[in-house]
């Protein structure tokens, strides 16, 4: 008998394989940026005592290098025995800015009112703010005095707030203009403000400051332009004193005021805080007076235009954000915007906000009141009613605001004893806090408050079980980036299925060790990390979006006022942080917007606002390769040249392609019908549905793919089964029995001991049973009951996430997904209907009585060299052999699908999850198909296990002595070694059979060998 070999791969494909992971790890990677400066050891420097001139890099906090500056300066005063006070005054800098300046004594003068906390997060604010000033003033053509040093002086406030007030320290820069701009151009002089010291009566205090100046510039009139105030509590305090004090400012009113920090609406800044249940008195007369302006411009800058004080907002305000993300969210199916019964609220949002800062108390409040008010934030008596009730802590059921202190790392301020600056944090004097985040549950002691982070996400969690469907959306609404951080880190893993969404977009939420919680993070801001290059070439990006406002304020701060129109209005922007850095979901510039702003989406066709089509050079490069893969495969094997001969040769092949093609442009038109209020075409970013919807049509078109060619295999196996066995044809006519008996054929068609049969008669069942119709009706009853299963568990456990963007999107994610879980299900009913009733088939040769013709026992026995009693078993081992070799391999197909399906949903993609139901038919999925294929094997093995069985029967009284009981001794041994190595079908050693192979395949890597391997023998 000739030996069995196995079928070795045509191609190393392991190999191959591990190469290409090594080299994509390599291409993937990103190594750490590390500096090779060496750093000083005497970091202390000589200071001059007096000297107004500190050490600073451009990018440097101006307050830090000025602290560290006196600190030296005392030290070395003290050490020398000379007195420091006095000095750094401001009339000595008036000299030094006369010597500067000889030939053009007018200059600009920008006060910038920064953030002055002491905290990790204000140091970072300024180092921002400085960024971007220096970045401003470069693009303007200005050049610093010197890149390593500023000035200051020490300014005392008059009047003064307080019983002892020290001076303030107020850095400086000097900047002079390039000759390119010509001889008119001002210098300019920055002053470093902070916030706080303004905090009380800004007006006043700016009054005075500039005051100050005239006095000491007195030589000619400069200009002032105010950048700030920093944020919208100065800003509300500005409206208030210019309102109740319009005359008081006569020195303002030549002075331009650009705010690009302040969002909070109007009524928020002239009215009482949020939560109070009412209206001061003394607050009642400006409220009135404003409400009784028109709608536009703003009425804040309405009571600025009424003291006669220039004032710009350039940047929105937060119902404009707030719009945006209302519009965000109904996009993605989440409508806040219908009215609902308060039990028959179909959405339900979370709001996470710190309540120690105006901006966290108002945000939420705005936010809700947007969805009150049909999703708009333009100014209107309505939105302020809805604003007014939520003022009183009156909130619609769809909305739950839950709230936290600011600074959850319990970070504090350095003390003088704290060495290198470094600021105090909860691990100092109460417990390491942020340490213990890494070694387990934080303690609930100590300044860090990430314990009751814990217990917020347990309070979430308890709101959510009253809620029927949950939280559809999760609005983290903080100031603070690294306590947004910490929230999403604690609650993103939680609630898998909700849309999380904030406002500000910072370079912190798209850094590679944040992906984990922030990836596909919703993001409504005001600007992005940059402008268009014209505007920005070629400063890099910046951290926040606040920084990219401020560098677009100071751009047109500088611009002289003749040859400038200050941008107001800026529509915000909507970002979904992908695996690149934040993708822009913005629409093409409004109609009010200013042209050529922000940066144009690369998806959009600039002309249309539409995603943009594939170019016909991308077309061609993509048919090229496919061309080229080809033709390797048919290089490869010469079965898939004929196989192509074939296809080119038929009509329905063409016809097929052509209604692919229309199909395929159909799809593609449909899919670009929401412009760019949908969901956006890209592969590797990880925010769009596109990959998945492509990976489940490829599913679709696969099952159908595998029915055919299950079938073609089937219809080939039988024939050479014909050929090798004498079993007949059967005819179309074939008696069916009743059509109800025809849904449970395989549980009738049971072996009968006593009555014996041929082998013909049991083809005949057995084909009759495989039938299309009578497979159709099997498997169609098996898969609706399926379906009807899967639905009742979907209901049960709440269906999957679907992270769409559009109607369009919803609708072809849906008729995608019905479509490849039909064509998945009836796969998988398929194979297991044909293996099924293969396993029944060998039941019924090795239980019943099964008949061989005579003559073809005497042909086998010649051919094989053994006696015609040897033969029988010898034959139906055979038989289950070729016939298992077919049948085996059909269990790959289910599995190839159920990895598909699986892999299509895989949060590479998209923010995709896996609930427990959807799991739990994944699992059926697989258990079904392969509990199938080893039920299969152990039918196969039976009956070897009985074939042997029967021969070594026949074995055991034959006598070595008596030559014809040898001879015959010698046949049975020959049929029972051949039955134990054959290694064919169902028979294959466990490595290498297919059931191996499909359960691996789902968990990738080994698997996915296995079935390139199987692939690659096939043909």
């Amino acid at each position: 008998m000739p030996d069995q070999q196995e079928e070795k791969p045509k191609l190393p494909l392991t190999s191959m394989l591990a190469l290409v992971a090594v080299v994509s790890g390599l291409l993937v990677s990103q190594i750490p940026l590390k500096t090779s400066r060496p750093i000083g050891k005497e970091a202390d420097n000589l200071v001059l005592v007096g000297d107004d001139r500190v050490q600073s890099r451009l990018w440097q906090d101006p307050f830090e290098a000025v602290d560290d500056h006196l600190v030296k300066e005392r030290q070395q005063a003290k050490e020398n025995n000379v007195s420091h006070e006095g000095h750094h005054a401001l009339e000595d800098l008036a000299h030094v800015i006369h010597r500067l300046a000889p030939e053009n004594p007018s200059f600009l003068i920008l006060p910038v009112m920064t953030d002055g906390n002491p905290y990790s997060k204000g140091v970072e604010t300024r180092l921002r703010h400085r960024y971007a000033l220096v970045s401003a003033l470069g693009a303007s053509e200005y050049l610093p005095e010197a890149s390593q040093y500023v000035r200051f002086f020490r300014w005392k406030r008059q009047p003064c707030v307080k019983s002892s007030c020290a001076p303030l320290i107020v850095p400086v820069e000097w900047y002079k203009p390039k000759p390119s701009l010509g001889p008119m151009a001002p210098p300019v002089l920055i002053l470093w403000l902070k916030g706080q010291d303004f905090s009380e009566k800004p007006l006043a205090g700016l009054t005075q400051l500039i005051k100050d100046l005239k006095k000491n510039f007195n030589q000619v009139e400069h200009q002032f332009r105010i950048l700030g105030p920093r944020g919208s509590g100065g800003l509300s305090a500005m409206v208030k004193e210019a309102d109740q004090f319009p005359d008081d400012y006569e020195i303002l009113h030549n002075v331009e005021i650009f705010s690009s920090w302040a969002t909070a609406d109007d009524i928020f800044l002239i009215g009482d805080p949020p939560g109070e249940s009412r209206i001061l008195e003394s607050q009642q007369p400006i409220i009135e007076s404003v409400r009784s302006l028109p709608l536009a411009p703003g009425k804040v800058e309405k009571i600025f235009n009424k003291a006669h004080i220039p004032f710009y907002r350039t940047i929105g305000t937060d119902t404009m954000l707030a719009e945006q993300l209302v519009k965000e969210l109904s996009l993605r199916n989440v409508n806040l915007t219908e009215s609902c019964s308060d039990s028959q609220c179909p959405h339900h949002v979370a709001l996470i906000s710190e309540w120690d800062s105006l901006y966290g108390r108002v945000l939420p409040r705005t936010f809700v009141a947007v969805a009150q008010n049909q999703g708009s934030g333009k100014p209107s008596p309505q939105l302020d009613d809805h604003i007014n009730t939520l003022r009183r802590d009156i909130w619609p059921t769809w909305a739950h605001h839950f709230s936290y202190l600011g600074g959850l790392d319990g970070e504090l301020p350095p003390k003088d004893s704290d060495k290198g600056g470094k600021a105090s944090s909860s691990k100092d004097k109460g417990g390491d806090n942020t340490s213990r985040l890494s070694r387990g549950l934080e303690l609930p002691e100590g300044r860090g408050q990430l314990d009751y982070i814990r217990r917020l996400v347990k309070t979430l969690q308890d709101a959510e079980a009253n809620i029927p469907g949950g939280f559809k959306a999760i609005g983290v609404l903080g100031s603070d980036v690294y306590d947004k951080l910490l929230i999403l880190q604690a609650v993103r893993n939680s609630f898998p299925q909700a849309i999380f969404f904030t406002t500000d977009l910072d370079a912190q939420l798209i850094h590679p060790q944040q992906w984990s919680w922030t990836r596909n993070l919703v993001i409504a801001s005001h600007f992005g990390l940059e402008l268009r290059r014209h505007l920005q070439e070629p400063i890099p990006p910046f951290r926040d979006s606040y920084q990219t406002a401020f560098f677009f304020t100071v751009l047109q701060a500088l611009k002289a006022k003749d040859k400038r129109k200050v941008i107001t209005d800026v529509p915000p922007r909507v970002y979904e942080i992908g695996r690149h850095g934040p993708f822009d979901l913005s629409a093409l510039d409004a109609p009010n917007a200013p042209p050529g702003l922000h940066p144009e989406r690369t998806d959009l066709d600039p002309d249309t606002g539409h995603p943009s089509s594939m170019s016909v050079f991308t077309l061609l490069t993509i048919a090229g390769a496919c061309a080229l893969i080809f033709l390797c495969f048919m290089l490869l094997s010469s079965q898939v040249w004929t196989a192509f001969i074939g296809l080119v040769t038929s009509w329905s092949f063409w016809l097929t392609t052509v209604i692919a093609i229309a199909m395929a442009i159909g799809l593609d038109l449909w899919a670009m019908s929401d412009g760019a209020e949908g969901e956006p075409f890209v592969v590797t970013e990880g925010i769009s549905v596109w990959p998945t919807q492509a990976l489940r049509l490829l599913a679709f078109l696969l099952s159908g793919g595998f029915f055919i060619y299950a079938g073609w295999s089937l219809r080939n196996n039988e024939i050479q089964l014909r050929d090798k066995f004498p079993l007949p044809e059967l005819s179309k006519d074939c008696p069916q029995g009743p059509w109800y008996s025809r849904f449970i054929g395989i549980h009738g068609w049971c072996p009968e001991v006593a009555k014996p049969r041929t082998i013909q008669q049991l083809w005949l069942d057995y084909m009759r049973l495989g039938r299309w119709d009578n497979r159709w009706l099997r498997y169609f009853l098996q898969s609706l009951l399926y379906l009807l299963f899967g639905g009742l568990l979907m209901l049960y456990f709440g269906p999957p996430h679907t992270p769409c963007r559009g109607p369009a999107c919803f609708s072809i994610n849906t008729m995608f997904l019905i479509f490849s879980v039909l064509g998945m299900v009836l796969l998988i009913f398929f194979v297991v209907d044909a293996t099924r009733l293969c396993r029944r088939l060998i039941k019924h040769l090795v239980v019943g009585s099964i008949q061989w013709p005579k003559e073809f026992l005497e042909h086998e026995a010649r051919k094989r060299g053994v006696d015609r009693t040897c033969v029988h078993e010898w034959l139906c081992i055979d038989f289950i052999a070729e016939r298992t070799a077919v049948i085996g391999h059909l269990i790959y197909y289910p599995f190839v699908i159920v990895f598909l399906m699986a892999v299509a949903r895989h949060p590479y993609f998209d923010h995709w999850d896996l609930p427990v139901g959807l799991a739990i038919l994944i699992f059926l999925n697989i258990a079904y198909a392969f509990g199938n294929g080893v039920a299969l094997r152990r039918s196969a093995e039976q009956a070897r296990r009985v074939s042997l069985d029967q021969l070594n029967a026949r074995l055991l009284p034959l006598n070595d002595q008596v030559p014809v009981e040898k001879e015959s001794k010698r046949h049975i041994e020959r049929a029972i070694e051949a039955i134990k190595h054959n290694r064919k079908g169902a028979f294959m050693p466990l490595a290498a059979h297919p059931i191996v192979g499909a359960i691996a395949l789902p968990s990738g890597g080994y698997g996915f060998i296995l079935l390139a391997e199987y692939l690659s023998t096939a043909f």
